[in-house]
């Protein structure tokens, strides 16, 4: 039995949602959020915008960001993420989180360090060959991430790139260090080879 397509019911969903963004953009974020492939694809065909600013789960985000954040959860979110990604994805996509009007302070989340996280290779991949930069935080924090979590592989990836196996971080952090800390023995293999420092 064939499942019947879902975007034209989570579009109408979308409308309820509020004013920030529209509904294409809004049923997107519901679609990768959900791993409905097919809705995502569906919507994607129709022209819903993947890097559109929307309100989604009562904050603002972008389909693009909900479905690199699932790029780890299996092969369809694997499949969102790329299909989003080759739909016009901003490889460079940020957001900061955290502080407050006291002073507190506010980090940087990059899109190349949150794939790196999960493990995706195939995102990775893509990521870098839809232009993302590798040099400075957004490649040196891809790098941690990916030492943290020993993805070895997208260590490769991420070197032969050109990001920064040196890099040090705002708290002193470094793709080595990160690997050390985490024990990923491959990744303290590979990074060394590299000519990586710990500190």
């Amino acid at each position: 039995m064939m499942r019947p397509r879902c975007a034209p019911l989570l579009l109408l969903l979308a409308v309820f949602q509020g004013a920030c963004g529209s509904p294409e953009g809004k049923a997107l974020c519901e679609a990768a959020f959900t791993r409905d492939l097919e809705a995502v694809e569906a919507l994607i065909a129709q022209g819903a915008d993947v890097n559109e600013t929307v309100r989604f789960q009562g904050s603002q985000t972008k389909p693009v960001r909900i479905a690199l954040g699932s790029a780890h959860m299996g092969d369809r979110g694997e499949a969102i993420a790329l299909a989003v990604i080759e739909a016009g994805g901003d490889p460079n996509l940020s957001w900061s989180f955290g502080g407050s009007s006291e002073g507190g302070r506010s980090s940087t989340m990059y899109a190349l360090a949150v794939v790196a996280r999960g493990g995706s290779v195939k995102v990775v991949d893509a990521l870098l060959k839809a232009g993302a930069t590798v040099e400075g935080d957004q490649g040196g924090e891809a790098l941690i991430a990916a030492a943290r979590t020993n993805h070895v592989e997208i260590l490769r990836l991420l070197a032969d790139a050109g990001a920064p196996v040196n890099y040090m971080d705002d708290l002193a952090d470094t793709p080595l260090g990160a690997a050390v800390e985490a024990g990923a023995r491959e990744a303290i293999a590979f990074l060394e080879e590299r000519g990586a420092r710990e500190w």
